[in-house]
């Protein structure tokens, strides 16, 4: 409830969006009565961090003050507005927030699928977008990690690896390079049954 509330801020949730997620087999009794207690129960939890809390305004659930609390995906969702113009901070911001991977990748809900897969997509985007944004000359050891993130949600990322591979040559780490593209091939061909079409040198 919690996660569909701040992915759905600013907006807000209706009763009955909440219902046809977690209570789509339950009575409108008990549909009500299971909202109400596990939306006071999670209220408890967050009375313990400070002024957020769960409530309903014009009709819709919504989180009030979350902004008072550390939320990643919260954070996430900030910088996912802040695309065409992010920070070098901002950008380090986005990498400390995917470092472990994608978000919830170890929560497993079937209502959760969908959002995850729409979550993936904003992150490939956006850590693409960062990409053409920078020069290997530059921001080569950026390239790498922003090219490391993107594989947490797309393992066969083209794009992704012919940064990296580029920008770990001009590091001067040749064999890591050219370790990263034989990764990738073997991904490739497990996944797609065919061999990658291009070579390392092309790619380079």
């Amino acid at each position: 409830i919690f996660v569909v509330l701040t992915l759905y801020r600013g907006r807000g949730v209706s009763s009955e969006k909440l219902v046809e997620l977690f209570w789509s087999d339950k009575s409108n009794a008990s549909a009500t009565n299971n909202r109400s207690v596990n939306i006071a129960k999670i209220n408890s939890l967050l009375e313990q961090l400070g002024d957020v809390k769960i409530s309903k305004k014009s009709g819709y659930w919504g989180l009030e003050n979350v902004e008072s609390i550390k939320v990643d995906l919260s954070e996430f969702m900030d910088l996912l507005n802040k695309a065409n113009d992010i920070s070098s901070d901002e950008i380090n911001k986005l990498l400390l927030l995917l470092e472990k991977g994608g978000f919830m990748f170890d929560t497993d809900y079937e209502w959760l699928d969908g959002i995850k897969d729409e979550i993936s997509i904003h992150a490939i985007g956006l850590l693409s977008g960062i990409l053409h944004q920078l020069k290997i000359e530059v921001d080569s050891e950026t390239i790498v990690e922003i090219a490391n993130r993107i594989f947490h949600f797309d393992s066969v990322n083209e794009e992704a690896m012919v940064y990296k591979c580029k920008a770990l040559v001009f590091l001067g780490y040749h064999s890591l390079a050219h370790q990263c593209f034989e990764n990738f091939s073997q991904v490739y061909k497990q996944l797609y049954g065919e061999s990658y079409t291009k070579t390392y040198r092309e790619i380079v």
